[in-house]
């Protein structure tokens, strides 16, 4: 990334972003997909006895656990095996993330990156974890209005982080110093960045644009820049950028504007 930066000199203080196709898929990559558990959960609340209780919680729970995974891998993660020697720099925006907020900071790991991401709100993480706890360190009986907290919560913890990914992640965007003129698409220098979504390989592909040069550099998730790509892409702050093209300035120093191709 340092080539890059050589490359093509971004002005921190006042570039562009200007925003292309958003991509997509959609793939039931488990056997058992996250409105599966739902589905069984919904079922359950048929069921009036104490099992059928338990079974609404526990499957409101798996379809939880279900969609951070099909999230994860989503995004390119290995979601079997997340840990931080692999992916030593998602452990930096979550402690960024519990410096900047007030959040919950007693839940998973794999919620922890979700939340740090912006792909789910704090609140719903929140509620999130109650249910988790209600059913493995309680032992106690669900009651009625807990179990269709627990099925509503589920519902709207999958539809809410699929929006954000699927239908609300942008994917293919340039970053430019100065806008295009005389009927152009782009200025004679940017660099494009695409997101190129695929179960099996997930990752982005930055290629620097000019007269002179064109290079194109692959980053995956196991590389240190690719999780302020993928928080970019997720939240729309593109102020994120910074930090993977190693500029030292002050945050607030950093202005950019927005539009669409």
């Amino acid at each position: 990334m340092n080539e890059l930066s050589d490359i093509f000199k971004i002005k921190w203080n006042n570039f562009y972003i200007q925003g292309d196709v958003q991509t997509s898929f959609e793939a039931d990559i488990f056997e058992i997909m996250p409105k599966d558990f739902l589905k069984f959960a919904k079922s359950d609340t048929q069921i009036t006895e104490i099992k059928g209780k338990i079974s609404v919680v526990a499957n409101a729970k798996r379809a939880i656990d279900c969609q951070t995974d099909y999230i994860l891998a989503y995004l390119g993660y290995d979601y079997k095996n997340l840990n931080l020697e692999r992916y030593p720099e998602v452990q930096i925006i979550i402690d960024e993330f519990n410096t900047e907020s007030n959040c919950e900071k007693n839940i998973a790991q794999k919620l922890k990156i979700i939340q740090a991401l912006g792909i789910s709100p704090v609140s719903l993480i929140n509620r999130t974890r109650k249910v988790r706890n209600k059913l493995e360190h309680e032992y106690s009986i669900p009651k009625n209005n807990e179990i269709l907290e627990a099925v509503e919560l589920a519902d709207l913890f999958i539809n809410t982080t699929s929006n954000i990914v699927i239908h609300e992640m942008i994917t293919d965007y340039a970053i430019q110093n100065e806008v295009a003129s005389n009927g152009k698409s782009f200025p004679d220098e940017y660099i494009r960045v695409s997101m190129m979504l695929d179960y099996e390989k997930t990752y982005f592909e930055v290629n620097t644009v000019s007269e002179s040069r064109n290079e194109k550099n692959i980053i995956t998730p196991e590389d240190e820049k690719y999780i302020y790509f993928l928080k970019a892409s997720l939240t729309h702050d593109f102020s994120q950028l910074a930090k993977a093209f190693n500029y030292k300035g002050k945050k607030e120093y950093i202005k950019y504007n927005f539009f669409w191709a």
